[in-house]
C-alpha cells in the first residue's frame, strides 16, 4: 500500500489517514515512492506505485512503456502542482505589491480631500468675514442715518420754536396795532371833516383821504405826545432824559 507525506507539516500518512489530515492541516500530499504531489482528492486514485526495481534502480530503470508514460504523467502533474503552489505562494507577494502601490494613491487621495476641505473651510471663513463686514457697514450706516435724523429733528424743532416765536410776536404787534387803531377818534374826526367842508356826506375815497390826513397831522400826534409824557412820568425813559 502506498504512503504519503504532508507537504505542509511533513507527517507520513497512510492512505486511509490522508482525508482527515487534509481537512485538519490543508495543503497537498506527495507519494513517498514516486514523489507525485496530489491536491484535493487526487490521492485516492493512486493505488499502486513504482516497483522494487524502479525504486532501487532509480534513474537507470526504464521499465515498460506504460510505466514510463505513467511516470511522465506523474512528473508533469508534480510540475503543474508545484507551479500552482508557487503561484499561490507568490500571490501574497503580488497582493503586497498591489497594496504597496495603492498606498501612495490612497495617501494622495487623502491629501487631496484634506486640501479640498481646507479650501472649503477658508472659503466659508471668508464668506463669514464678508457677512460680518457688511453687517458692520449696515450698522454704521444706520447709526449715521439716525444721528442725521435726530439732527434734522432738532433743527426742525428749533425752526418750529423760532417760527412760533416770530408768529407770536407778529400776532402781538398786529393786536397792538389793531388796539391802537380802534382807540383812534374815528367818528369825531369824520364829523370834524364834514363840518369843515359844510357837508353831511362825502364820497368814501375822498372822506378816507381827509380823515387819515387829519388823524396823522393832529390826532395821532396828540396821542403820541400824551403817551410819551405818561411814560416819562413813570420813569420809563429816565435814562434818556436830561435833568
Amino acid at each position: 500500500m502506498v504512503s504519503f507525506s504532508c507537504n505542509n507539516c511533513g507527517d507520513v500518512l497512510k492512505k486511509n489517514q490522508v482525508n482527515n489530515h487534509m481537512w485538519r492541516c490543508g495543503g497537498t500530499v506527495s507519494c513517498l515512492d514516486c514523489l507525485t504531489t496530489f491536491s484535493g482528492n487526487g490521492y485516492s486514485a493512486h493505488n499502486t506505485c513504482i516497483s522494487e526495481e524502479q525504486k532501487y534502480q532509480g534513474a537507470l530503470y526504464r521499465g515498460p512503456k506504460k510505466a514510463r508514460l505513467t511516470g511522465l504523467l506523474g512528473q508533469q502533474n508534480q510540475q503543474r502542482n508545484q507551479q500552482q503552489n508557487g503561484g499561490a505562494q507568490q500571490q501574497p507577494a503580488a497582493t503586497q505589491q498591489n497594496i504597496t502601490q495603492e498606498a501612495p494613491q490612497e495617501e494622495k487621495k487623502d491629501e487631496s480631500k484634506a486640501k479640498e476641505a481646507e479650501e472649503e473651510s477658508q472659503k466659508k471663513r471668508k464668506r463669514n468675514e464678508e457677512k460680518e463686514e457688511k453687517k458692520k457697514e449696515r450698522k454704521k450706516e444706520s447709526k449715521k442715518r439716525k444721528i442725521e435724523e435726530e439732527k434734522e429733528s432738532d433743527d426742525e424743532k428749533k425752526k418750529s420754536k423760532k417760527e412760533k416765536k416770530e408768529e407770536e410776536k407778529k400776532e402781538t404787534e398786529e393786536a397792538l396795532i389793531k388796539k391802537f387803531l380802534e382807540q383812534l377818534p374815528w367818528e369825531e374826526t369824520i364829523k370834524e371833516v364834514l363840518k369843515k367842508d359844510d357837508k353831511k356826506k362825502m364820497k368814501k375815497k375822498k372822506l378816507r383821504k381827509k380823515v387819515v390826513s387829519t388823524l396823522l397831522t393832529h390826532k395821532i400826534q396828540e396821542q403820541l405826545e400824551a403817551h410819551f409824557t405818561a411814560q416819562a412820568k413813570e420813569g420809563t425813559f429816565k435814562h434818556f432824559i436830561k435833568s
